[in-house]
């Protein structure tokens, strides 16, 4: 995901499990995770909050989870749905990809990325 000149990295995995067994999965890995994926904040570090919360909505057919860090434009976000496992580094960017995902669904639908704004999401 490119944001002006900043490249921002994350990840998507195909899921082949049920989307409540993998959120449950998911949600006992929140307590390393940011230490696990830390090389992605490549060239956007952050300062790691002294004390790591994690907050919940949902978004399309997406059970999402963050954490927001002490800079604007930075975060931890992971979304599960029954067909993907999502991670990003932004807000701009989870919801780039989970948009991302409806126009891979839905031919009619139209992708959200701009020039600026690029997002490959593999079928």
């Amino acid at each position: 995901y490119k944001n002006g000149k900043i490249i921002r990295y994350g990840l998507v995995a195909k899921v082949k499990t049920d989307k409540d067994q993998f959120k449950n999965f998911a949600g006992k890995w929140e307590g390393s995770a940011l230490d696990d994926l830390n090389a992605l904040y490549i060239e956007k570090a952050y300062a790691k909050p002294k004390t790591v919360i994690f907050s919940e909505n949902t978004y399309l057919d997406f059970y999402k989870r963050y954490v927001n860090m002490p800079l604007p434009d930075i975060s931890f976000d992971y979304a599960v749905s029954d067909k993907y496992f999502v991670v990003a580094t932004s807000k701009e960017m989870i919801y780039a990809i989970l948009d991302k995902t409806k126009s891979q669904t839905s031919p009619s639908a139209t992708p959200t990325a701009t020039s600026t704004q690029k997002v490959i999401l593999g079928k």
